[in-house]
């Protein structure tokens, strides 16, 4: 499969290589396997580290099963630069970016149809918090957008082997994609608790 409309040529945030990095890093930590949970855009590194055999089942929170359009308007729009400007603006631009993107989705469409379901997560600790791990990554986090954009997601999960679940919470900005990825494995969205740090228990026991 050649890459999906509106996306760049492979570069760097191949799922592939960052499943590598996760699977040397379970072996010289002593483990054989683990149970996975993946949200987003690191759904397509934890379907390549079940090709290691080194996940015993996997959680995809959100998988990104895009439309074309979906596709093409996250690549072309949905992805500004976060590198450092002199006037500070890169900050506001993230904190904004991440604000609406649990408002919106895509994030860049702020109509009422684009509107994720449930109640948004926008208190100020959860917006300070998400957009602080955005901007340790930097300009790198569209690399790993990008990767997933790329990744042929449908394909991919109708060939997992192994125990996969597709997930959301209620307020999940990716839930159309989720709901797609469920309907490829033609079992239904399974809904997780509200607050993140019930979900292992949810999953897992």
């Amino acid at each position: 499969l050649g890459p999906r409309p509106g996306v760049a040529s492979a570069g760097r945030g191949d799922p592939a290589a960052q499943a590598e990095i996760l699977a040397g890093a379970l072996k010289a930590l002593g483990f054989e396997a683990a149970d996975v949970l993946a949200a987003r855009s690191s759904v397509p590194a934890a379907l390549e580290l079940a090709k290691h055999g080194s996940a015993r089942r996997l959680a995809l929170i959100g998988a990104p099963v895009m439309s074309e359009a979906e596709t093409a308007e996250i690549a072309a729009n949905a992805l500004p630069s976060l590198a450092p400007r002199w006037d500070g603006t890169h900050l506001i631009g993230a904190w904004h970016m991440v604000r609406y993107q649990a408002m919106f989705f895509p994030w860049t469409q702020m109509r009422i149809e684009n509107a994720v379901p449930g109640e948004p997560r926008t208190s100020v600790s959860e917006i300070h918090k998400r957009t602080v791990e955005l901007l340790k990554a930097g300009d790198r986090y569209r690399d790993a957008v990008l990767g997933a954009l790329r990744y042929p997601l449908a394909a991919e999960l109708r060939a997992a082997k192994g125990p996969v679940e597709i997930v959301a919470p209620p307020w999940e900005w990716y839930m159309g994609p989720a709901k797609r990825a469920a309907a490829v494995l033609g079992r239904p969205l399974m809904m997780l608790p509200g607050e993140p740090k019930d979900w292992p228990g949810a999953l897992f026991g």
